[in-house]
């Protein structure tokens, strides 16, 4: 199944669900609404018929408002919210359809159809529920249907697929930072994108950069996150005013941004550009700023930047920066960096397969010591097949095993991915069964290539109970 029959089969499910919901015969007497993240103001989304989730409210007409069952739109609302973060019914849905070797597509296939199916009755038994009256006690059926929605999203969520372990890029980040500021005092803002509350991955790496920087003497370290939108004028808007108020510039006010910026604060225009709001900080002295998500801005046309926007830096520390824009990448783990023409920035690739045979040989060599001689070999000659970080993991998890003497005697011929897959799952259905093992192996299905160190440790450690609850 490919992306786009993928994505189509899902919106002709969702629409089905939602034909049904309007053509219900007992909701003559109710206006359907849609609501998506923030339900402040009803009225303003009885015209704004968007499709995403529905729910019932009752018209007072004589008091003027709209009524809403608050249990039930907390509820929808929940459900949208993971239905919005982890599936959202557009093309971000097609990552769902990356799956590694040997994964059978047909379970692809069948949780899509049971997540569209929970969904579906969710949104249902809501509307259904609201005009019976039926009460929300911890057994009824509105909250065992669900139960069995979110059940089934859990099924779909989404795992970004990082690199398990960042060693490489923070190891990177940092080390160019104390090299730039090894001569000067430099302030440090960690800001963070829209999405980066969303994303463990760059979360954790902030953190670990953050510690990094705070045990090494370069300077004065700010964290800060600043939720700035897409627009390159909002990003400089707001990254001057943060750098302004963190370092104390005496730069003619507070520069209003966003939609919802106080017009009254507003002294001060703001930049037009990063070169520009570069200059309007030449006091403040260098500033080297970690932002996540800027690969994704646009600019004020409503355009991605361009490609020649990302500029590779040059061979050891500038001598005349005062800004440097980086930015972890959320698909790969990387460090991209955002740059006028005028400004030389640090630009940090993608993992490479090297990084993956470093990561598992780095783990090998930790536990050489408690390798038989034969073990050794074995491992030493699976590294340069290695397909991704997933792989990796697969494979120290594996050497753990060997280390500790847990794991058989004889070892597998080949360790590709399917084929270390396959073994964990003869190793679980061994210990907890069969239907541990098709959990186990639809979860990973599912979270292609993106499951955490510690969701693999995990996995590999549940039983027949767990895994029921959670899938």
């Amino acid at each position: 199944m490919d992306d786009q029959t993928a994505f189509e089969i899902l919106t002709f499910e969702l629409d089905a669900g939602i034909s049904h919901l309007l053509s219900h015969s007992d909701l003559t007497q109710f206006r359907p609404i849609v609501f998506e993240r923030d339900i402040i103001d009803l009225k303003n989304y009885l015209n704004e018929p968007k499709a995403d989730l529905y729910t019932d409210v009752e018209l007072d007409e004589e008091n003027d408002r709209f009524l809403i069952d608050k249990s039930l739109a907390d509820l929808l609302q929940e459900l949208n919210d993971r239905l919005t973060t982890y599936a959202s019914v557009d093309r971000q849905f097609s990552v769902l359809w990356r799956f590694p070797d040997g994964i059978d597509k047909r379970l692809h296939e069948e949780y899509l159809g049971d997540f569209c199916e929970a969904f579906i009755e969710a949104a249902k038994t809501a509307v259904e529920s609201r005009l019976a009256g039926k009460q929300m006690h911890a057994d009824s059926e509105v909250v065992r249907v669900f139960d069995d929605a979110w059940t089934s999203l859990e099924h779909c969520r989404l795992l970004a697929p990082f690199s398990l372990r960042q060693e490489a890029t923070i190891e990177a980040v940092v080390e160019y930072c104390v090299d730039f500021s090894a001569r000067q005092n430099y302030t440090y803002l960690l800001l963070g994108g829209q999405n980066t509350g969303k994303m463990p991955a760059i979360a954790q790496a902030f953190i670990e950069i953050q510690q990094r920087l705070c045990e090494s003497p370069v300077g004065v370290l700010i964290p800060r996150v600043v939720m700035f939108e897409r627009r390159l004028s909002d990003l400089t808007a707001s990254l001057f005013n943060q750098i302004r108020t963190c370092c104390r510039l005496d730069t003619g006010g507070v520069v209003a941004t966003g939609a919802g910026a106080n017009s009254a604060e507003q002294t001060a225009p703001p930049p037009r550009n990063l070169q520009e709001l570069v200059d309007r900080l030449s006091g403040a002295g260098p500033v080297v700023l970690l932002i996540a998500g800027a690969e994704r801005l646009v600019d004020d046309a409503g355009d991605r930047l361009p490609p020649q926007s990302l500029v590779p830096a040059p061979r050891g520390p500038p001598s005349n920066v005062k800004l440097v824009l980086t930015a972890l990448d959320e698909a790969g783990g990387s460090v991209l960096s955002l740059a006028g023409p005028h400004l030389r920035v640090l630009h940090i690739g993608p993992q490479t397969a090297d990084a993956y045979r470093e990561f598992a040989r780095h783990y090998l060599a930790e536990r050489s010591r408690r390798l038989t001689a034969e073990q050794w070999r074995w491992a030493e000659q699976r590294l340069a097949g290695l397909e991704s970080m997933f792989h990796a993991s697969l494979l120290c998890d594996r050497l753990a095993r060997l280390a500790s003497g847990d794991d058989p005697a004889d070892l597998p011929a080949s360790s590709g991915l399917a084929d270390l897959l396959d073994a964990e799952f003869d190793r679980l259905e061994a210990k907890f069964g069969r239907i541990a093992v098709s959990h186990a192996f639809a979860y990973v299905s599912l979270s292609g290539g993106g499951l955490t160190d510690i969701e693999v440790k995990d996995l590999l450690s549940l039983d027949d109970a767990v895994l029921d609850e959670m899938l």
